[in-house]
């Protein structure tokens, strides 16, 4: 499964804000870890559609 180009859009989008590397990554950390709650936990396959927007809510926290 490839990366979602949107994820590298989101890194850009919030160092272009402010945001330093590694917070960035921390915010889109948050992201991926809702996906693999999900993952793990309730043995759903990995919602992109859910992923993506997660991602276009940055800096705001991820829904799960």
């Amino acid at each position: 499964m490839a990366i979602p180009p949107e994820t590298k859009q989101t890194l850009k989008w919030l160092q272009q804000s402010g945001y330093n590397e590694i917070d960035a990554k921390k915010y889109i950390g948050q992201c991926v870890a809702v996906e693999l709650f999900h993952i793990m936990n309730h043995q759903q396959p990995f919602n992109e559609k859910r992923y993506v927007q997660n991602l276009l809510n940055l800096p705001k926290e991820p829904v799960e």
